[in-house]
């Protein structure tokens, strides 16, 4: 079943690398629908993964992130578990992360670069 998830960008990142990635986009994490009309945000940052759980589903959840003062962009993309490319070699990053946890297939390093092949920008 095709479902959708979220994938948020954000400009606030405490990691040592921050100041070497666009200002932007520093940050990304995901959000899953995890069981009927409920969402669980999934995010690696540096003290470990955290995870939050919403009553919505992403969809219904988008304009709330979009919102937020620390969001850059906020947007849905296809989903389904059962589905994903799993990747046994990625970083171990919060671009790795979210790319495991969504099977996307990308080349991404970084949180723009992982932006880019979503919007199909070059």
């Amino acid at each position: 079943m095709q479902m959708e998830a979220l994938v948020v960008f954000s400009p606030e990142v405490d990691h040592w690398l921050g100041g070497a990635l666009h200002r932007l986009f520093k940050h990304v994490y995901c959000v899953v629908p995890t069981a009927d009309n409920v969402s669980t945000e999934i995010n690696l940052t540096c003290a470990g993964i955290l995870t939050k759980s919403f009553s919505g589903t992403p969809a219904e959840l988008l304009w709330t992130y979009d919102d937020l003062e620390d969001t850059t962009l906020a947007m849905l993309v296809p989903y389904d578990p059962a589905e994903r490319h799993l990747m046994p070699h990625t970083l171990n990053n919060c671009v790795g992360l979210t790319k495991q946890l969504l099977g996307l297939r990308s080349w991404a390093l970084t949180p723009y670069q992982l932006f880019k092949d979503l919007t199909h920008e070059t």
